[in-house]
């Protein structure tokens, strides 16, 4: 089964979230579909990775001024079926995720802290009182 990383980054940076993502990423699958909005640079350093078989890249100026709308629309066009898609918990992910997981009819998984295999994940889970 592929996976697909979404590659979060602000310019040129990639976020160390994205490096976790991956780590998790690499426990589902060998082979991993990056997805990159925006940096060429981003995109051509993620193709470097080992594991990382095909980078997608939306280009655009500024992903901050991409409307959400647009990115999952892209998503959607570009999403292959058997695939999970693994991404850090940053303010665009959990804007565009639940999006995306509506348009294509899947669940979604948010916030998990370990990856046990590709149908079992460990995540914190709030029970009460503090």
């Amino acid at each position: 089964m592929s996976v697909v990383l979404w590659v979060d980054h602000q310019v040129d940076c990639i976020s160390a979230g994205t490096y976790q993502a991956y780590a998790a990423a690499l426990k589902l699958s060998d082979e991993i579909t990056a997805w990159v909005v925006g940096s060429q640079a981003v995109a051509q350093h993620v193709a470097t990775w080992p594991g990382v078989v095909k980078v997608v890249q939306g280009v655009c100026d500024d992903l901050n001024r991409v409307p959400i709308e647009m990115i999952s629309a892209w998503a959607v066009s570009i999403y292959c079926k058997e695939a999970h898609i693994v991404a850090s918990a940053c303010a665009q992910v959990q804007a565009f995720l639940p999006r995306l997981a509506a348009q294509l009819k899947v669940p979604m998984l948010s916030e998990i802290t370990a990856v046990i295999n590709s149908s079992t994940f460990k995540r914190w889970c709030y029970t009460g009182q503090i």
